[in-house]
């Protein structure tokens, strides 16, 4: 029975907490036509990258600058 409960109980919770990290990506994502990966480290991650600290910062993308990658010699 107590099983039974906590499980009523972690289920919703988990379903909620889920809801709430999602929330809004499609907003930013047609806003700004590009992915989630553009300003995450990886799609499903919270951690930004420059562009998401820029966005975070501007509420925009525009006058964001992506940093040139040094290439291997």
């Amino acid at each position: 029975m107590k099983r039974s409960i906590r499980i009523l109980i972690a289920v919703p919770g988990a379903i909620l907490t889920l809801a709430a990290m999602l929330q809004g990506i499609p907003e930013y994502t047609n806003r700004e036509k590009v992915g989630c990966e553009f300003c995450h480290t990886g799609v499903g991650k919270a951690d930004l990258n420059d562009a998401g600290r820029y966005y975070e910062k501007h509420h925009t993308l525009r006058g964001y600058t992506p940093k040139k990658k040094l290439q291997d010699n």
